[in-house]
């Protein structure tokens, strides 16, 4: 359920609705179609990974989407594939200035079996990680990035199906490092 301070809440239930009704619904890239959510309810986003850049949702500039102070950005993730093509398979992707230039990117990392964690400041500075814990093939992981403005500090996490901790790894950050998509 959105709360006052959710910018996008996506269930996909056979459609790409925005529930929190803030920014709307995002661009697709790739082929990307509605599975069961294979021991969850409801259902699930599948990427197939058919593009050569991979598939993800594109969300465009949009002013909801330029946080800073304390923040979260989380997705459940469950990785069945990697096409061996595909570099950086993004499962959320937002631009900053153009297609290609990312802004905010939770992807796959294929070569080391890992987690991408990353984005770009206002101020065009990379913050997170290319390579955040590892994952196993037909498992389900939380990933979240976290800014915490009060402590200085960007935490990402990683998360098994039975929401055990499985990978942290943690920055100092001032509050410039946590303005995102500005």
């Amino acid at each position: 359920v959105a709360d006052a301070d959710t910018v996008v809440l996506h269930h996909f239930e056979n459609d790409f609705a925005d529930a929190a009704e803030v920014v709307g619904q995002p661009a697709r890239y790739g082929t990307l179609t509605f599975a069961d959510g294979a021991n969850r309810l409801g259902q699930a986003l599948h990427l197939d990974n058919s593009a050569s850049c991979g598939n993800a949702l594109i969300w465009s500039a949009n002013a909801a989407l330029a946080v800073s102070g304390n923040w979260t950005i989380e997705a459940w993730v469950k990785v069945n594939s990697i096409n061996a093509n595909t570099q950086y398979p993004w499962i959320i992707h937002a631009p900053a200035n153009g297609w290609a230039d990312w802004g905010l990117a939770f992807g796959l990392n294929p070569t080391s079996s890992s987690f991408e964690l990353r984005y770009k400041t206002s101020a065009g500075k990379t913050m997170g990680w290319a390579s955040v814990g590892t994952y196993a093939l037909g498992q389900w992981y939380h990933l979240a990035l976290v800014g915490n403005a009060t402590a200085g500090t960007l935490t990402a996490y990683v998360h098994d199906a039975q929401r055990q901790l499985v990978a942290k790894q943690q920055a100092t950050a001032s509050a410039d490092d946590l303005a995102l998509l500005n």
